[in-house]
């Protein structure tokens, strides 16, 4: 199912209600086998237009890594920490992990985020509006926190048929998926 490409291989996206979707994730040291992981999280993510985001847990690892576009610029983030989130805006959020769903959600406006880069120098961000969102969506799928669980009661009664359909395997993404019966 892995596509291999010159600098890092397509892996499959993990389907909501794999379990390793709900793990908390372990430290990142900085290993060869984890450049070639952000490789291929980078040819992953590059692969799917919609995409602005990618945790490695969404790529069956759990190590404590994501890529976010910020702005328009691919970033790593290895060990993030959010130190400070202020302010709160109205967020409409999907998922690679749980495709067709879209729903809003209550997110810090402001955040701030430390973080190593992919040669594991320290970087400090404060982001803002989308920027934020997509931080925090991300670093929350590193700690097994889904978006659909931000949702109220009524929100997850609306998408639980889909969020059903996904964890069967019934939907299909136009990207490669896995399914928690196919892992």
């Amino acid at each position: 199912m892995e596509e291999k490409t010159k600098i890092g291989k397509i892996l499959p996206i993990v389907g909501y209600g794999s379990p390793i979707l709900r793990e908390v994730c372990i430290q990142v040291e900085n290993k060869p086998e984890v450049q070639q992981l952000i490789d291929d999280m980078i040819v992953t993510l590059a692969q799917i237009p919609t995409g602005c985001g990618l945790a490695s847990t969404q790529v069956n690892s759990n190590l404590a890594l994501f890529l976010a576009v910020l702005d328009g610029k691919l970033t790593v983030h290895n060990n993030p920490v959010i130190k400070k989130h202020r302010g709160s805006q109205k967020s409409n959020e999907g998922c690679l992990s749980i495709p067709s769903v879209y729903e809003v959600v209550d997110r810090p406006d402001i955040v701030d985020i430390v973080s190593y880069d992919r040669n594991f120098k320290e970087q400090k961000m404060r982001l803002r509006n989308f920027n934020s969102c997509i931080a925090l969506h991300e670093n929350m799928h590193l700690n097994g926190i889904l978006f659909t669980d931000l949702l109220t009661k009524v929100g997850r009664e609306q998408v639980a048929d889909k969020l059903s359909d996904i964890e069967k395997g019934i939907y299909k993404a136009n990207y490669p998926m896995i399914y928690p019966d196919n892992l």
